[in-house]
């Protein structure tokens, strides 16, 4: 009877062990973060038409080595000349007057990193 004993706590040890140690290797790959990345630039600058929308996919300009869902966000340098908005991966360009502007595109992973780019935009009549 006392060796079914050892042998079931030998095999408990075992189990236990292999268990924290794929707990610890998975739970160091989760620790370190990278920032999104900017895998693809607009050309600039770029001719657009006032109150015609323009739009921009941001999931192929930006890309996140650790998987990470990125939300995006968008700022327009010239309200007057252009305004800017964000659905989902969209964003949303409204031409609004003759004009040269910059739109900044953020990227942003929700564990602290961010990545930016700018789209200059001439606005002609």
């Amino acid at each position: 009877m006392m060796h079914a004993w050892i042998l079931s706590k030998a095999l408990i040890a075992t189990m236990t062990g292999f268990l924290i140690s794929g707990g610890v290797s998975a739970s160091g790959s989760e620790g370190a973060n990278h920032p999104p990345l900017v895998v693809e630039e607009m050309p600039d600058p770029e001719t657009i038409t006032p109150w015609v929308e323009y739009e921009i996919d941001a999931s192929h300009i930006f890309a996140d080595v650790d998987g990470d869902e990125l939300v995006f966000s968008a700022l327009s340098q010239s309200q007057a000349i252009a305004t800017v908005r964000v659905e989902g991966n969209l964003i949303k360009v409204m031409a609004r007057k003759a004009g040269k502007v910059a739109i900044i595109v953020t990227a942003s992973d929700a564990r602290g990193g961010t990545a930016s780019t700018a789209y200059r935009f001439i606005v002609k009549e």
